[in-house]
């Protein structure tokens, strides 16, 4: 035993390494504490995924929303945060309203100019030597399923410019939402949370208009790690990511927003992730994190 104990002493000392936060609920926290509300389970999962938002050096701007029982929950939610991609939406929208007032057509063929042609995700400029016209529909699936920055250019020009996007925000009351030609804008997440609910009830588009807007936010392809890996496989969600470049390791925006059908349940989420470092998968997982909160709310508070 004596032996046993100097060999212990001894021994070099294992190092300590720091644990990652625990993306865990916090009725798991303590399993002997009272219920809690779902609003209580929202909360604390959002300054959870807010906290590890913070290891990484940035800022988590979220927001969780159920329309079925109205229980909402956000942080930093009404802090002006970049957009980058998300900014697609509300241009759809805009183009949307064009279609439902009949000054623009479905099928109505652009000409896609040089002016309009961004050098990076898009398959519009790539595919230019050998296609330049497209039907407006064509052009937005384009910009939403694909976040393609040349079809967004087009359809920016063809509706007016950049300042009639955020003229019909501001008269439609999201002043909050600012969009720029370079994906540049920025947003309040309580804003864009409270203009996907009003897209979702269909007060923005007719009925038509806004299945078919929907339809596109649902076939969205980019970034499966984030809003998505939080539900199951084969959860509704109709959403749309936005991505900056990187700065020395930084990316300023890491977003995805949508409307989720889980359980019986509607869900906002909307997940903004400013000026964090590290790997792309950590970023992704804060967002994930976010709606994975969302998720266990709905199981855990059945309706």
């Amino acid at each position: 035993m004596i032996l046993a104990l100097l060999l212990a002493q001894l021994a070099p000392a294992t190092p300590s390494v720091p644990s990652p936060i625990p993306i865990i609920s916090p009725i798991e926290t303590n399993p002997n504490a009272s219920p809690l509300s779902e609003r209580s389970l929202l909360a604390q999962g959002l300054q959870s995924a807010a906290a590890r938002a913070k290891v990484l050096g940035g800022t988590l701007g979220a927001v969780i929303v159920d329309l079925g029982n109205g229980a909402s929950v956000d942080i930093n939610g009404d802090v002006s945060l970049p957009m980058q991609s998300v900014q697609k939406l509300p241009v759809a929208v805009v183009v949307y309203r064009e279609i439902d007032a009949g000054r623009l057509k479905t099928d109505q063929t652009i000409h896609v100019m040089k002016n309009d042609l961004v050098p990076y995700a898009s398959s519009v400029n790539d595919d230019y030597a050998k296609r330049t016209d497209y039907s407006i529909s064509e052009l937005t699936e384009l910009m939403v399923e694909e976040s393609d920055n040349s079809a967004q250019q087009a359809l920016i020009r063809i509706i007016g410019g950049i300042d009639t996007v955020n003229a019909d925000m501001a008269n439609l009351g999201y002043g909050a939402i600012y969009c720029s030609p370079s994906d540049d804008g920025y947003a309040k997440p309580l804003a864009l949370s409270q203009f996907l609910a009003d897209l979702n009830s269909g007060k923005l588009l007719s009925q038509s208009s806004t299945k078919i807007v929907l339809g596109m936010m649902a076939k969205a392809s980019t970034f499966p790690g984030r809003l998505r890996a939080g539900f199951p496989a084969g959860t509704l969600v109709e959403h749309k990511t936005g991505t900056s470049g990187t700065v020395d390791g930084v990316r300023d925006a890491t977003n995805d927003v949508g409307i989720v059908q889980v359980n019986g349940r509607t869900l906002i989420v909307v997940a903004m992730l400013h000026g964090a470092w590290g790997k792309d998968s950590q970023r992704d997982a804060i967002l994930a994190s976010v709606s994975r909160t969302a998720y266990e709310a709905t199981r855990q508070f059945p309706i």
